[in-house]
This record gives C-alpha cells, sequence and structure tokens, in this order.
C-alpha cells in the first residue's frame, strides 16, 4: 500500500519537473539516527510538501547525508540536477559553507537555492535573546525551576491543583524547550494566568514541608518581585507577537513573499511598542500587581549605554531580527519578485531577476514538463508562470519535517522497537500522506499474484 501511494506522489512530483527537498533527522527510541525527507513542488500553481520515508543513518556529516539524499533520489527516479531548493535548520553539518551538505548539493548544481529554516531561524533569536539580557535569562530561569519543582511531585501539583481558580486560561504550568517553538510563550502565559495560585502553593509548601520547604521559600522570593513581573508581563507581549508569527512560518504554502510581509509587520509591531506610552503601560500593570500582592518595589539601575553584544543603538534589537532574517541567500530577490506580480512590472524588470539569480530563467530538461502542468496559464504567460512555479517551489521551513517526528513517536513505541526500517517508513508514508487514495482492488489482485508465485517457487523446490 506504501508503494501504491509513493508512485503516485512520484508521479506528481515527474510532472511537476522541478522540486525543492526538506530533510531533518531525529533519534527514535531505539536511538536510531532517523532522517525525514521530504519533497516540495507545485501542483496547477500550489505548493505541496510530500513525505517520502523515513531513512536511517548512522552518520550525520555532510558526506554521509549527502549519499542518502542520493540514493533516496535515485530510488525515486529523481534527478538531483532538478532541485531548485534545499532547506535545513541551522546545523553545522547542513549549513556548512565547504563541506555542509547545502554546499555539496550546490557543487553538483548550482541552482539548488540552500534557505536555512525560517521557523529555526526565529526560535533560534529567541533562545538567544533570553540568555543574553539578565533579567529576562532570569525569569525564564526562574520559570524552568518552577515547573520542574511543581511537577516532580505529585504531592507538590496537587496542592497546585487545589489553589487553581476557576477563571478561563491554562490550568497547568508549561515547561520551556530550545526547541518547541511555542513552549516559551506559552509558559509565560501559564504562569501569568495563574501567579495567585503559583504563588499560594510555594507559600503552602514552604509552610508546611519540612524537606522541600526552603526551596519552595526560595522560588517565592524570586517571584515575589518587580522585576520578575515587570519582564513577565512585558515578555507575553512580544513572545505572543512572535509566536503568532512563528506558527505561520510552519505553513507548508508559505512562500517567500509572504514570510517577508510577515516579518515585515511583526518588527513593525515591535516598534510601535517600543515607545515611551507603552513603556508606562507595562510598567504601571507591574506596579499595581506588585503593589496589590506585597512584592518588593522597583529598583531602577542608573542609565547605561547598551553593550556591544546587544548591537548598541536605539534599535539594536530590532535590527538583529532583521540581520538573523537576511541569513539566507535569496532573500534580497523578494521585492524584485513580489514586483513581477504587481500591474506595474515591465518587461525590462526581467532582465533585472535574470541578473540577480540565474535560478529564475535557467533552460532546463523540465520545462516541457512545466507547460504540461500548467498550460492554461502558460500560453498567455509564459515567463510569468516560470518565475511563479520556480519562486513557489523554493521552499521557507522545515515544518513538515517535525511534524513526521510526531508520527515518528507514535508509530515506534516502547512496545515496538523492533520494528524494522521499511515497515517503519511505509507506516509513516500512509500514515503522513492520508490523502492520497489506495487502491484496494488492485492491493489484493498484485498481492495474490506475488503469494502464488511464491507458492510455484516453493512447489518446484
Amino acid at each position: 500500500m506504501s508503494d501504491y501511494v509513493l508512485k503516485s506522489i512520484i508521479s506528481e512530483i515527474l510532472s511537476a519537473g522541478i522540486f525543492s527537498i526538506l530533510i531533518d533527522e531525529t533519534q527514535d527510541l531505539s536511538r536510531h539516527e532517523q532522517v525525514s525527507v521530504f519533497i516540495r513542488f507545485v501542483h496547477n500553481l500550489e505548493p505541496k510538501e510530500v513525505f517520502l520515508g523515513f531513512y536511517r543513518t548512522n552518520s550525520t556529516d555532510g558526506e554521509s547525508l549527502v549519499d542518502l539524499i542520493k540514493e533516496v533520489l535515485k530510488l525515486n527516479r529523481l534527478k538531483i540536477e532538478n532541485i531548485r531548493g534545499q532547506c535545513y535548520d541551522g546545523a553545522a553539518s547542513m549549513r556548512g559553507a565547504y563541506k555542509g551538505v547545502q554546499a555539496r548539493i550546490r557543487k553538483e548544481n548550482s541552482l539548488a537555492v540552500y534557505v536555512h529554516c525560517y521557523a529555526h531561524i526565529l526560535n533560534l533569536y529567541l533562545v538567544d535573546l533570553a540568555k543574553q539580557i539578565a533579567c529576562v535569562r532570569n525569569m525564564f530561569g526562574t520559570l524552568r525551576t518552577l515547573y520542574s519543582f511543581i511537577g516532580a511531585s505529585s504531592k507538590r501539583f496537587s496542592v497546585f491543583e487545589q489553589m487553581l481558580s476557576s477563571d478561563a486560561g491554562p490550568k497547568t504550568l508549561k515547561t520551556l524547550c530550545d526547541t518547541r517553538w511555542s513552549c516559551r510563550y506559552e509558559a509565560l502565559r501559564s504562569v501569568f494566568h495563574n501567579l495567585t495560585a503559583v504563588i499560594d502553593t510555594l507559600a503552602e509548601i514552604a509552610e508546611s514541608d519540612r524537606e522541600f520547604g526552603s526551596d519552595a521559600a526560595a522560588l517565592l522570593k524570586s517571584i515575589q518581585t518587580f522585576e520578575f513581573i515587570f519582564s513577565l508581563i512585558l515578555l507575553e507581549d512580544v513572545f505572543l507577537k512572535t509566536n503568532v508569527l512563528s506558527k505561520y512560518l510552519q505553513s507548508t504554502t508559505f512562500n517567500y513573499g509572504l514570510v517577508s510581509q510577515m516579518v515585515k509587520e511583526t518588527i513593525k509591531s515591535f516598534e510601535e511598542l517600543r515607545t515611551d506610552e507603552n513603556f508606562q503601560k507595562v510598567w504601571d500593570k507591574a506596579t499595581i500587581i506588585s503593589e496589590n500582592n506585597g512584592f518588593s518595589k522597583p529598583n531602577l539601575p542608573r542609565i547605561k549605554s547598551v553593550p556591544l553584544k546587544l548591537g548598541g543603538g536605539k534599535k539594536q534589537t530590532l535590527q538583529t531580527v532583521q540581520d538573523h532574517f537576511r541569513i539566507n541567500v535569496f532573500y534580497g530577490i523578494i521585492d524584485t519578485v513580489i514586483m513581477c506580480m504587481n500591474s506595474k512590472f515591465k518587461e525590462n524588470d526581467l532582465s533585472l531577476l535574470n541578473s540577480m539569480n540565474n535560478v529564475l530563467f535557467n533552460e532546463s530538461p523540465s520545462t516541457q514538463s512545466i507547460e504540461e502542468v500548467c498550460h492554461t496559464y502558460k500560453t498567455g504567460f509564459p515567463s510569468y508562470t516560470n518565475i511563479l512555479i520556480i519562486f513557489l517551489t523554493i521552499p521557507t521551513n522545515t515544518a513538515s519535517n517535525e511534524r513526521s517526528f510526531s508520527a515518528l513517536r507514535r508509530l515506534k513505541t516502547y512496545l515496538r522497537v523492533t520494528k524494522n526500517q521499511e515497515r517503519l517508513s511505509s507506516l509513516a508514508v500512509l500514515y503522513i500522506q492520508k490523502e492520497y487514495p489506495i487502491d484496494y482492488d488492485n492491493i489484493i489482485d498484485k498481492f495474490d499474484a506475488e503469494a502464488s508465485i511464491r507458492g510455484r517457487r516453493l512447489t518446484l523446490k
């Protein structure tokens, strides 16, 4: 059944002619390194990302992964010269300029544009931001300790549940993880909406628990400060905006134009947040909460210049965000490609696009295939359609690979760790690509024919 689905998938990819490859790896319960392979292509001017399978590897260095990619492409009758994009995370073995996977692929196909997953870029920036600023670093450290302290004991968690109110909102605390893209916002939101319950829980444990009472008292002291409350309120707003962006960046239908627009809108919202009026609102809100709960008063430090490690200048954080997103070499032609979609687009703009990146007008063996797929559009606007197809083929994230890891954890559990690789990959294809129909009569006939052949062979022996 998996072979039947894969044949349908490969048929669509071959019809598209050009495609992009998305790769990510994780470790399963058997401690085997599993590589998730997705292909992105355009079907009727709609981008699609399809799963080809999980492939086990003994090494994650650049050379081994490239050999694996070539093997997968050959197995599925796909040619490396038809790759127009490659999207990975920021690991050195992937993005290395000389021996990384992207560099090795581009040596054989210079048109295979490398894209560092935008969702990973945003997450890495937020993780780095949380480590650079002292008050933010301290607040997240307190949140991590709080989650571990309450969640490590059923007795302490029971006290927390008793203190919870019936108000709407999260009814549990959330953990912090550097690789989960939404966890920081969820952790901030869960503590902010359950702040009273958290304080009452720690106070109760500090008073009644002889063994862990001192730990609860220390945590309570860290929380009952103006600095903690101010950072909690401010960062919840900031991470709400970045969480919206993160969810958009994980879409399989996203393209560079939408990514550019969403990043600009997010940065614009941060610029609006950096005003005296908005700062005063956060300050007043933190002051009210601190006074109502008897927390320590704010202790304003003397004004000093911004450290160079944070960029310096008035808009250092915003500039750093922009620099992080400009890490991809393809980012510079976004505005020009969007210009093609504008009614004021002129013929001489084609030469500008061509000079900026020859990927747009490469005469490849796939030209005829593209015409077959989009003949209706291409009849009237051939060059324009080619631009759109190549533009939509370039990926922006590896969120599909990340989602496949969730399927991997469901399929290979601690009760089924001895499952062989072929069966695991086949089940994953059927589970992830549910939208592809299966002709069960065809499958049964094929299975019956193969069983008959095996039976005759046994008879002859």
